[in-house]
C-alpha cells in the first residue's frame, strides 16, 4: 500500500474514532483533548519501546506508530488551538510538537526521553483545565 494512502487511512480512522467516542461519551472539548492525550500516550509508549529495542530510527520514522503520533498531534493541535495561548497546556504542547517534528532532522537518546516528559507535562497542564 502506498505510504500516502496508508497515512490517509490512519488519519481518517483516528478522526472517526474521535467523533464516535465524542458522540458515545458526550465529550466536551476538554474530554476530547484528554481522549486524544490517551491515544498519544499509547502511541508514544509503543513507539519508544521499539526504539529501546534497537529498531533503526529510519524505520521508526516511517512506521504506522509514528504516523499516528503525527496525526494525533495534528488533531490535538486543532483541539488545543481553541484555548488561550497563555494557558499552560498550549505552552507545554509547543515543546512536544517541536521535538516531534525535529526528530526527522536529528534525534538523540535525550530527545526520545524528552518526548515522554514533554507529553506528561501536557497531560499535567491539561488536568488543571477542568
Amino acid at each position: 500500500m502506498r505510504r500516502w494512502w496508508r497515512s490517509f487511512v490512519l488519519r481518517r480512522s483516528l478522526r472517526r474514532q474521535l467523533a464516535a467516542v465524542t458522540h458515545e461519551q458526550h465529550l466536551d472539548a476538554h474530554g476530547r483533548r484528554l481522549w486524544l492525550l490517551d491515544q498519544l500516550d499509547n502511541y508514544l509508549d509503543r513507539w519508544l519501546a521499539f526504539a529501546a529495542l534497537g529498531v533503526p530510527m529510519e524505520s521508526l520514522l516511517r512506521d504506522d506508530l509514528f504516523l499516528m503520533l503525527r496525526h494525533g498531534s495534528t488533531l490535538f493541535t486543532e483541539e488545543i488551538d481553541q484555548l488561550p495561548p497563555t494557558d499552560p497546556a498550549p505552552i507545554a504542547w509547543q515543546s512536544f510538537v517541536l521535538l516531534l517534528v525535529g526528530l526527522k532532522r536529528s534525534f538523540t537518546a535525550e530527545s526520545l526521553s524528552r518526548l515522554r516528559s514533554d507529553l506528561t507535562a501536557v497531560r499535567d497542564a491539561s488536568a488543571t483545565q477542568e
